[in-house]
């Protein structure tokens, strides 16, 4: 990624940059930079959203010719142990369902592991290059554009 300042997260920003206009983190040039990785084979490149309970990143696999994946990880704030727990069995549950559903719309399930060190557990899935929906659907509202029923109905039964 020439041309391109990384912040800790690995949010991609201009060389001009002093923080990162994502996060607002303050810049380090690329030799300082921490090299972030998960389960002993996972870069992270990147935040691509997060949640109530975790965060999702772009990742490559590094036991696997540096292959993009999509990394979930469960990191919730829990008020007690009963609130862990119940987002632990949901988390495992979600991992159990995409090892089981195979469909040419969704990613396909890698892994799932704990990590103790940061007392988190993180899914792994196939990343998907690509517009997504709401990148699609931002355009459309910048441009004034509707999606028409055919278009709805499409992408309802896909």
């Amino acid at each position: 990624m020439s041309g391109l300042r990384l912040c800790h997260l690995g949010h991609s920003n201009p060389l001009s940059s002093r923080y990162c206009n994502h996060c607002g983190a303050p810049l380090t040039d690329g030799e300082e930079m921490i090299e972030r990785i998960v389960g002993d084979r996972y870069r992270i490149l990147r935040d691509i959203g997060h949640g109530g309970f975790g965060k999702t990143y772009l990742a490559e696999d590094i036991n696997r010719f540096n292959e993009r994946c999509v990394l979930k990880e469960l990191a919730p704030i829990a008020e007690n142990q009963d609130s862990l727990e119940k987002a632990k069995e949901l988390f495992s549950r979600e991992a159990e369902v995409l090892y089981k559903l195979k469909h040419p719309q969704i990613p396909r399930f890698r892994e799932w592991f704990a990590e103790s060190t940061r007392q988190s557990m993180f899914l792994v899935q196939d990343y998907v290059e690509g517009p997504t929906y709401q990148d699609v659907l931002r355009d459309r509202q910048n441009q004034s554009l509707a999606f028409s029923e055919p278009e709805v109905v499409t992408v309802l039964m896909q």
